[in-house]
């Protein structure tokens, strides 16, 4: 009577072997498959800006699938009709992911070989409340990307895209969201040599378009409240497969953007000694839309005080006095508040990003106006990013 109940639970055994075995060809089938189809490491076959080969508009706003990273980026304030103010900021960012692993799977194996991030965020400079969301897709699907052939980017239902003249830019999450159509007001600006943008000897080259000049219509969604609102706003796209040096520890990049018709596109490398580097670059735009470049000394930027995030512990300069030599110019740049850190939980990325005010002179004249400022490498350095 007792061999009964053996012979079953042997039987059960054999079984369970069988699949075990079966299970195991399986996985180690997959694996061959996948080294003869794509490699133990997929070789990228990658391309680099060149000064010789020039950016072609409209084609260059849409994707560049051989480049490593990529993104688009747009910064604006606005008002309600009551006057109520507002900033803005929706960026997209695209990585070539070949070679990655997760959770000890080659997932470039299976996946689109992409991988995307999103981030939104809102100020409201009236109640000084900060509003963030970020999403973030190690490799992408069908439902985050960005097309090569026409511009379209979109992560789920987040997404900008060209709508004739215009760029429709939509993101939801709870409570927040924009819905806003943005239309230049003056030509797209391809920054140094036909777009091909060096950043000096501690920056990476790369393609760098712009609109530093868009009207804005639409609806901010604020604390679940829908406001309409009109405005002003600034595009960047820039595409490159260089990685930043071991030195570089971050930058300093301002929008600015004066009442006289004026913008300005400058930046500062700072070092991870703590020095800046004293080659860098930018774009002076004219009201009659002519880009030139400027190169230091002729502009200067200093801060004129610090802020510590009470969140990160990370210190930020706050606050800068530019100076143009050229122009007669000396513009004071003040955030409109202070707490606009990007503490972005998903993406693992902490930056400064906020809406300023502008005041100072001009040709030797009063001058107002409003700017965006970005400051990276305060956390970590931004190397240890790409």
């Amino acid at each position: 009577m007792s061999k009964k109940p053996r012979s079953l639970w042997a039987t059960i055994g054999k079984i369970l072997l069988v699949i075990l075995l079966a299970f195991v060809g399986l996985c180690l089938l997959g694996i061959v498959y996948g080294i003869a189809k794509r490699g133990l490491f997929q070789e990228e076959f990658l391309s680099y800006p060149f000064a010789q080969i020039p950016v072609i508009l409209p084609r260059d706003h849409a994707a560049h699938n051989d480049y490593k990273n990529e993104w688009w980026y747009y910064t604006g304030h606005l008002a309600a009709a009551d006057g109520h103010k507002y900033g803005f900021e929706l960026t997209f960012f695209r990585k070539r992911t070949p070679n990655t692993w997760y959770n000890h799977i080659p997932v470039w194996w299976f996946m689109y070989p992409y991988g995307m991030a999103a981030h939104m965020a809102i100020s409201d400079k009236d109640s000084r409340q900060h509003y963030l969301a970020d999403r973030l897709q190690k490799n992408s699907s069908d439902n985050v990307g960005a097309k090569t052939d026409e511009y379209h980017v979109w992560f789920r239902d987040w997404y900008v895209k060209a709508e004739g003249e215009s760029h429709h830019l939509y993101a939801a999450d709870g409570p927040l969201g924009l819905d806003l159509m943005v239309k230049p007001l003056k030509p797209a600006v391809l920054h140094g040599l036909n777009g091909y943008h060096w950043k000096g000897v501690d920056g990476i080259p790369s393609y760098y378009i712009s609109y530093l000049r868009q009207g804005v219509t639409g609806n901010l969604t604020v604390d679940g409240k829908s406001v309409p609102v009109t405005g002003q706003s600034w595009m960047d796209h820039e595409y490159s497969s260089f990685r930043p040096k071991q030195a570089t520890q971050g930058w300093d990049w301002f929008a600015i953007q004066l009442d006289n018709n004026t913008e300005i596109m400058l930046y500062q490398m700072r070092r991870t000694d703590g020095s800046f580097s004293t080659d860098s670059t930018g774009t002076l735009v004219g009201p009659d839309g002519i880009a030139r470049s400027i190169v230091m000394p002729d502009f200067q930027i200093k801060s004129t005080g610090t802020w510590t995030s009470p969140r990160t512990t990370a210190a930020y300069p706050m606050g800068w006095v530019v100076t143009l030599p050229d122009e007669n110019a000396a513009l004071r740049i003040t955030p409109s508040f202070t707490e606009q850190e990007m503490v972005m939980p998903r993406s693992d990325i902490v930056y400064w990003e906020g809406a300023a005010d502008i005041g100072g002179t001009w040709k030797g004249q009063p001058i107002t106006g409003l700017a965006y400022v970005e400051l990276t490498g305060y956390l970590k350095p931004v190397a240890e990013r790409f």
